[in-house]
């Protein structure tokens, strides 16, 4: 957390924003002076970090008293709105490491109903922590008897413990084994941005009374059933969230990371600070799983990451281990002064609204966190806004809220029967696929501000100008639409250039690579049937031949193609036999040049490097995507060395 702070210092990475809501009056200057109490007493509470000697070390502050302020909303059209807006300003505020990592506030929204919010750094709490603060500033609010809370050095000795331990190393090494079988981070809904903020979106749903009723009855008996109440409801929301990531990602291997307390003793217990862990927990999902067989793998894993999981397991952002999170919280929270009170914490990410340029990629994906809300659940997507958008972070809670009912409803049922879609998106998917009618991508080049610098020093107008040439010269041999022209050519401006003219004469461009062995040649010709030849003398076949020296420059002509005319015919390499053709269509290669536009995507300032040979098929997008957008070709010298 330190390091995520020194790379983007101006996130609010590790700021969490914990909410208690009393459903009853609040006495302001009791609560500043049982806030008061709290830090002089919890030292966790008054550790901060300062460097020294180039090293980052925890330091414990004085004392002091600290200002709780009372936002006073009482007054708003609407109060909820107003401290969610109030907390949109505040909430993604950064801390500086080496000042207090902790603030309180009071929002009073009417005589009887405040919100204490609490903001604070990661690194000085964890979501066990917040119950316990929150137990014991309601201890020295109410004026009752209390133990105080113990501090970090309780956990740092159990652990220097623990890390001197034959346990430790052979948790290493089952940690080792874990990170060499464990799967590549899935694609959410085929979304994946070429860079990536940690700003998070959030969509909470609170279970009705009905999903309520069924959740405590599968987590007392059958399938989903663990020793403790809290483990049963881990394996629950774990088979329900492999079950639906196996669905919307198509992967079946699939990694989930799984915050654990980490609290082994009865003094830790009472520790205020960083404990918690989050480690991978592996599982496969089968196409023949029902809810109940995937869970058995799922209460496994769990066992396993129990087992090993107070190792600690970093998810760096450039080499993930997993790209979800579930987190099932299982804490609650006493009342104030007999008001009773319900708590939720949110990360300052959900509120903030621009990430800092030059920042490393944020957090994961999908965090899904299920906490008490008073006598139900409430379950929390936290979603990262660049894979997100509002609508796809409704679909994606509604599906999931679709498979867990299904889980409650019949747990030998199958993930794979469960429907997901709703009536609009049925007829979609029931209707006859559409025609591709994609323009030609030419309309897009011709289009593009031609002073652009394409190739070194030449321009998209130069460019085209000299596939002006080659067209017009196919045309006076009565060459165009419909027609096949084999185009050999080496490695240069020249290349782009031929296969332009080609297509803007209206025919299909053979590619013929001079260096390939001259019966592969013979059999593509053969099966081609070309009616000319685009060559730079690299080739002579006996065909009418546009001599790429003795053509000249023109204008281009507006290019006279349908989308399903053929834009270029390949040739398979011949490893399992004859090398076979196939036929292209503009509309084929729009499409696909379009969706590479998108992701990984292109823009004006990128330089692509063009180093596939014209026979390969990802040439077209080394040579024409760069043209769609204004970007440069940095063409590949194929006489160069390795």
């Amino acid at each position: 957390m330190y390091l995520e702070h020194r790379l983007a210092p101006g996130a609010p990475t590790n700021v969490m924003v914990a909410r208690f809501a009393v459903d009853g009056g609040v006495d302001v200057g009791r609560l500043r002076h049982a806030v008061d109490a709290l830090l002089a007493e919890t030292e966790s509470l008054r550790t901060v970090v300062r460097d020294q000697d180039g090293e980052p070390r925890p330091v414990i502050i004085p004392p002091r008293p600290v200002h709780v302020p009372l936002i006073d909303l009482r007054d708003a059209p609407d109060p909820s709105a107003a401290l969610d807006a109030w907390l949109g300003d505040r909430a993604p505020l950064p801390f500086c490491l080496d000042r207090l990592l902790i603030e309180f506030f009071l929002a009073r929204l009417a005589e009887d109903r405040h919100v204490v919010v609490i903001r604070q750094h990661h690194l000085i709490t964890d979501a066990e922590s917040h119950a316990l603060l929150w137990r014991r500033l309601t201890e020295l609010y109410g004026g009752t008897a209390g133990e105080a809370l113990l501090p970090m050095s309780v956990h740092r000795s159990a652990e220097r413990a623990y890390r001197e331990s034959d346990l430790a190393e052979r948790d290493a090494r089952w940690w080792v084994r874990q990170r060499e079988e464990a799967p590549a981070p899935p694609t959410f809904y085929g979304v994946q941005p070429r860079a990536r903020s940690g700003l998070l979106r959030r969509v909470e749903l609170r279970l009705d009374e009905a999903r309520s009723a069924k959740l405590d009855a599968a987590c007392a008996r059958g399938p989903f059933a663990m020793p403790s109440r809290d483990m049963s409801r881990h394996v629950l929301y774990a088979t329900t969230l492999y079950a639906y990531l196996w669905r919307v990602t198509g992967e079946r291997r699939l990694a989930l990371g799984c915050p654990l307390a980490n609290r082994r003793s009865r003094r830790v217990r009472r520790v205020v600070g960083m404990v918690m862990e989050q480690s991978p927990m592996l599982a496969e999902v089968r196409h023949d799983d029902s809810f109940v067989s995937l869970s058995g793998r799922v209460r496994e894993a769990l066992k396993d990451l129990l087992r090993h999981g107070r190792a600690c397991v970093s998810n760096p952002s450039h080499a993930k281990l997993y790209d979800a999170v579930l987190n099932v919280h299982r804490v609650s929270y006493a009342p104030l002064d007999g008001a009773p009170v319900r708590g939720s914490i949110a990360p300052a990410l959900t509120w903030a609204k621009r990430w800092p340029a030059q920042s490393p990629d944020g957090g994961e994906a999908f965090s899904l966190t299920v906490y008490a809300d008073g006598d139900r659940e409430t379950l929390a997507f936290d979603l990262n806004r660049d894979v997100f958008d509002d609508a796809l972070a409704a679909r994606a809670s509604r599906h999931f809220m679709l498979m867990l009912d299904a889980v409650l409803a019949d747990p030998l049922g199958a993930p794979a029967d469960v429907d997901l879609l709703t009536p609009g998106e049925r007829r979609v998917v029931a209707a006859p696929p559409p025609r591709l009618r994609e323009e030609s991508f030419l309309h897009d080049v011709l289009a593009m501000d031609g002073e652009r610098r394409v190739i070194d020093e030449m321009t998209l107008r130069d460019l085209l100008r000299r596939a002006g040439g080659i067209a017009r010269a196919l045309r006076a041999n009565d060459v165009g639409r419909g027609g096949t022209v084999a185009v050999a050519t080496r490695r240069g401006p020249d290349l782009p250039a031929a296969l332009l003219g080609v297509m803007l004469s209206g025919a299909a461009y053979v590619p013929l690579d001079p260096s390939h062995p001259r019966a592969r040649i013979d059999r593509v010709l053969e099966d081609a049937a070309p009616v000319a030849l685009v060559s730079d003398g690299s080739l002579a076949l006996p065909l009418p031949t546009v001599d790429l020296g003795d053509v000249g420059e023109a204008a281009p002509p507006r290019p006279d193609v349908k989308p399903d005319d053929l834009a270029y015919v390949l040739f398979t390499s011949g490893s399992t036999g004859r090398p076979k053709g196939v036929e292209i269509t503009h509309g084929n290669l729009a499409a696909f040049l379009r969706a590479m536009l998108h992701v990984p995507g292109l823009t004006s300032d990128d330089r692509v490097l063009a180093i596939t040979t014209p026979a390969f098929d990802i040439s077209t997008f080394e040579l024409f995507a760069p043209l769609m957008v204004g970007a440069a070709i940095v063409l590949a010298d194929d006489t160069a060395g390795p």
